[in-house]
């Protein structure tokens, strides 16, 4: 789980604003992260739809 690791090494080593720049970067490291995130099933179902909505309407 080579992505696993990666995102090991940036959540010890990098800064916040770091980490959540990489969170939205429009790369292809940043949809390879996305796409392997070890945040999925952070949040309850119902607050994550409530920051998409948020998200839908700016």
């Amino acid at each position: 789980m080579a992505a696993l690791a990666e995102w090991e090494r940036i959540l010890t080593s990098e800064p916040h604003p770091t980490v959540l720049q990489l969170l939205v970067e429009d790369s292809e490291r940043g949809q390879r992260l996305r796409q392997s995130s070890p945040f999925v099933g952070i949040l309850p179902r119902g607050e994550r739809d409530a920051i998409f909505a948020l998200f839908e309407t700016l």
